[in-house]
């Protein structure tokens, strides 16, 4: 069970509290509820979605997917945004030991 003081949610929170990290084009940042567009719009493609461990998306199940994504105290989910856009994701998930 992990727990508010838990080290994985702690290690979680400075994770996100190093968060945006900028270059000249791209910023990694937090998902944000309203990303579900973006996201749709990559993960709900075929030809993406051979690569992931889930069938193209539909709306519903993007919305569901970046809502567990938010909820989710033990990783952080950061969009990858290029030239202003949101092109992809990464989970960071923090495990103990």
């Amino acid at each position: 069970m992990v727990t508010e003081d838990s080290p994985v949610v702690e290690a979680t929170a400075r994770v996100r509290a190093s968060l945006p990290v900028r270059t000249r084009r791209t910023v990694l940042r937090p998902v944000r509820e309203d990303d579900v567009a973006a996201v749709l719009a990559y993960r709900g493609r075929p030809d993406v979605a051979v690569y992931l461990a889930h069938p193209p998306l539909e709306r519903a199940a993007a919305e569901e997917l970046l809502g567990g994504w938010l909820a989710d105290r033990t990783a952080v989910t950061v969009a990858v945004e290029l030239d202003g856009r949101v092109v992809g994701d990464v989970r960071l998930a923090v495990r103990p030991g």
